[in-house]
């Protein structure tokens, strides 16, 4: 209704819920090779998965560190892998390349690398983000 107001907290809430309710029989997270993971399965919302505390959750236990090297090099294109392996960030570097050099991939972001996520042992939260 026009007439009522909600708060900004309100408003995400709803936002959040809504973006389950599209996603919640599709979603997945895998491995795709030895090391680097993709989250699949969001009807194109990958990249909105980038704000899900849940989805690092699941993200840490693919990977079993605290440090995550991730990328979202389309909308529908959310990979990761552990940041002390070397070898699987260079074939992450590659992916990001194939998916932004092929002229028919959909929703395409960026072609900036990678970002890594550093979470506080001792209660999961974010202690940084760094380029």
């Amino acid at each position: 209704v026009a007439g009522d107001k909600i708060t900004p907290d309100q408003l995400v809430s709803k936002a959040y819920s809504n973006l389950f309710h599209q996603i919640e029989n599709s979603i997945s997270i895998s491995m795709i090779d030895e090391g680097m993971g993709m989250v699949a399965g969001c009807d194109g919302f990958e990249a909105c998965m980038v704000l899900i505390n849940e989805i690092w959750a699941l993200i840490r236990n693919q990977v079993m560190s605290d440090e995550i090297v991730f990328a979202i090099p389309a909308q529908n294109s959310f990979l990761f892998t552990a940041a002390h392996r070397k070898e699987t960030i260079e074939r992450m570097h590659h992916k990001i390349d194939e998916i932004t050099d092929n002229p028919s991939h959909p929703g395409k972001l960026s072609r900036r690398r990678v970002v890594t996520r550093v979470f506080d042992r001792s209660d999961g939260s974010l202690k940084n983000l760094k380029p």
